[in-house]
């Protein structure tokens, strides 16, 4: 059972990131011998990674509640545990599956492995402000860590209407290439919310999660 993290951060979330090592099989009788429920496989799901990924998605919300449970999701796509009390959110990149949870705030986390390809993409989320703490030119890191940072508020948020450049905002870190913390902003509402955000990685693998202060 490759569950690498299961923790309390200290603004009290709960953790959990998942190293996908196993087949298929092997996460069904997993589930099984903890008495979770491994009627999770969804054959309308064509890729085997994303089929994997789905079960253990389920596994972490079933460690976290205790119990037998299902994940539903609002309107706005936002995913919830059934029945149990607090909100989550999910993700994955690489090998990772991860899942935050919180009794009563809304959190947040990305995972990503960083890649040249979101060069491409940053003047659509990096705005003026964020430029003024840059590296010049952004190195991959930062460029990750303020759209991880963002797409851990928008998953946070939920719902459609929100533009990373102009309603989401990613103040400088403090900390360094490998871990670290800072205040982000959500600007879409009449005033401005804000939002603790951690990051560290694992192997090649960025993770970021959100919390609102």
């Amino acid at each position: 059972m490759p569950l690498l993290i299961d923790r309390f951060t200290k603004n009290g979330c709960r953790l959990l990131v998942w190293h996908v090592t196993e087949t298929e099989e092997e996460l069904e009788k997993f589930s099984g011998r903890l008495n979770f429920d491994n009627s999770f496989l969804d054959s309308t799901i064509k890729l085997p990674k994303r089929r994997k990924q789905k079960q253990i998605t389920s596994i972490l919300a079933e460690i976290i509640a205790g119990k037998h449970s299902k994940i539903l999701y609002t309107e706005a796509g936002k995913p919830f545990i059934d029945e149990f009390a607090g909100q989550i959110s999910v993700s994955h990149g690489g090998p990772f599956v991860g899942m935050i949870y919180h009794e009563t705030g809304a959190p947040g986390l990305d995972i990503e492995v960083p890649a040249e390809r979101i060069r491409r993409i940053s003047s659509k989320f990096i705005n003026e402000q964020e430029t003024t703490w840059l590296e010049s030119p952004a190195s991959l890191h930062s460029t990750y860590l303020i759209w991880g940072v963002k797409e851990s508020l928008f998953k946070s948020n939920g719902g459609g209407g929100i533009i990373f450049k102009t309603h989401l905002q990613v103040n400088r870190p403090e900390g360094g290439l490998k871990e670290g913390s800072g205040i982000a902003l959500f600007l879409k509402n009449e005033f401005p919310e804000k939002h603790h955000y951690h990051y560290f990685y694992l192997e090649d693998a960025l993770v970021v999660y959100t919390i609102a202060l």
